[in-house]
């Protein structure tokens, strides 16, 4: 099931300080120095995905030590405000989305058939089938990221605020309100995705009100993921299906230690949520660079749609996946490629039936698919490493790439 979050997920950059890379010197021999230039962000109006943020903390500059490698040191190049939200998204990389799901609360709502990953890595979805209640209830899905605190209508005497859709209705609640981060609980219906005219559907706020005063008890806690059993099939819940994987844990921004040494300029925007990482390397501030991770159909990684010409099955690092160039209509400089983590994957298993499984996600815009490529080696080489470092942790996966 998708949810249309363009709406309810709005992310902005403004420009901030910039602050000088250390000198590099490139292999024809000549010292480059390039600049830094960070870009806070206005905080998304709403709980969002991985955003951009910035601290109140002054930028600070970097060491300017000459380095006599094409590679930094990542993220010693980095702000000491930087590093510090670094840091912060590396404690909640480890954090499962899922034990911020009251398991009472939803067995109050109906009996779900899956609770676990569904989608984006900064989430977990409880879904019902059959709908669960006269309100038809088909999925809650809880969201950890960046907030505002001020959307919605606030429930007086709680902190909780409410906004309904003619889709669905989303509770708030606050999570770390100095980091500017809150937990979205929202509860969609059976069919209403294609309902617009309905009106907003104000029915299903009372079960949002519920799993989000049942989320306010475990929101001080840090549920890990490495405390749910990896690869688990039809779950006995409240085991949370699909959430311990190695790409969890690995930290997207670590590419900049290979992708900004011959930069002639990075901005970065990284967001307080650990799952993704937007960044550009060029002095042309609309040429982006986008990391991010998922759990979704694995065709998207291994097949191309019929007569997509646009479209084309691609080996990175061992991993497979598939590049996905822009359209005749569309700005002839975008590029995604999607990749599997499973070298081995397949799309359906013996009975046809579609898999699903962890996928990595880079997009670039105005850069076209040279750079995508770049961009994709270098994050599939750093999960590849990490993955056989942890591979001991997961008896249950198959092998890792490269």
């Amino acid at each position: 099931m998708r949810i249309r979050w363009s709406r309810l997920f709005a992310r902005t950059r403004t420009a901030g300080d910039a602050v000088r890379i250390p000198g590099t010197v490139s292999p024809s021999g000549k010292r480059k120095t390039g600049w830094l230039t960070f870009a806070g962000a206005a905080l998304a109006t709403v709980i969002g995905a991985t955003g951009c943020t910035s601290s109140s903390t002054p930028a600070q500059s970097a060491d300017t030590t000459p380095s006599a490698t094409t590679s930094l040191s990542y993220p010693g190049f980095l702000t000491a405000d930087q590093q510090n939200t670094l840091a912060y998204r590396a404690e909640l990389s480890s954090v499962d989305p899922c034990g911020f799901l009251a398991v009472d609360a939803i067995s109050d709502i109906g009996t779900a058939d899956y609770i676990g990953a569904g989608g984006a890595y900064e989430t977990c979805t409880a879904h019902f089938s059959p709908p669960a209640g006269p309100q038809q209830i088909r999925e809650i899905l809880v969201r950890i990221g960046s907030s505002s605190g001020d959307y919605g209508t606030p429930v007086e005497g709680t902190p909780i605020r409410l906004s309904a859709t003619p889709d669905l209705c989303t509770s708030y609640i606050p999570f770390d309100e100095a980091r500017k981060v809150g937990l979205s609980y929202t509860v969609t219906a059976a069919g209403e995705l294609t309902a617009a005219a309905t009106g907003p559907r104000e029915d299903l706020c009372p079960a949002a009100r519920t799993v989000a005063e049942a989320g306010m008890r475990l929101a001080a806690t840090r549920p890990q993921r490495s405390a749910s059993p990896p690869f688990t099939e039809n779950p006995s819940f409240p085991t949370h299906a699909q959430v311990n994987h190695p790409l969890a844990t690995l930290d997207p921004c670590a590419v900049l230690g290979t992708l900004a040494a011959e930069a002639p300029a990075l901005h970065f925007y990284p967001g307080p949520v650990g799952w993704g990482c937007n960044f550009g390397i060029d002095t042309d501030h609309t040429k982006i660079h986008h990391i991010t991770y998922s759990y979704d159909y694995l065709r998207k990684a291994l097949e191309t749609r019929r007569y997509a010409d646009d479209e084309t099955r691609i080996t990175v690092a061992g991993l497979p996946g598939v590049e996905k160039r822009s359209g005749q209509y569309a700005s002839m400089k975008y590029c995604l490629i999607t990749l599997a983590t499973d070298p081995d994957a397949a799309a359906e298993d013996a009975e046809g039936n579609s898999l699903q499984g962890h996928l990595i996600g880079v997009s670039t815009d105005g850069l076209g698919c040279d750079a995508a490529r770049r961009t994709a080696e270098a994050i599939a080489t750093l999960y590849n490493a990490h993955c056989r470092t942890v591979r001991p942790d997961f008896p249950a996966m198959g092998r890792c790439g490269g």
